[in-house]
């Protein structure tokens, strides 16, 4: 899909999956998750979904940091809206003191 989409709408969202998906699931399962996914398809327009719960949220700034693109959804309050936000400013501005390209990165 990321093939065939990226000269098209550009982007695709996938899902982390097991074991991340667990309900026990750390920040670090699902980084971990992520890193496996991103490895797995090697594209540059795979965005890494994650759940918009406080572990997705917390897990969403360590894999910006790392240079992982993430989409994080559904976010049902402002509130959650607010964190979701305050996670993507936070992940890319250790991206970017960590030498990563932060232009590189979707959120």
């Amino acid at each position: 899909a990321c093939d065939v989409l990226r000269d098209v709408d550009g982007f695709v969202s996938m899902p982390v999956g097991a074991p991340a998906a667990r309900r026990e699931a750390s920040p670090g399962d699902w980084i971990t998750s992520a890193r496996v996914l991103r490895g797995g398809v090697d594209r540059p327009n795979l965005l890494v979904g994650l759940p918009a719960d406080a572990t997705g949220i917390r897990a969403l700034a360590g894999c910006l940091e790392e240079g992982i693109s993430v989409d994080s959804s559904p976010c049902y309050t402002v509130e959650q809206y607010a964190e979701v936000l305050d996670a993507q400013l936070t992940g890319l501005e250790t991206a970017l003191s960590a030498g990563v390209d932060p232009s590189a990165l979707v959120v």
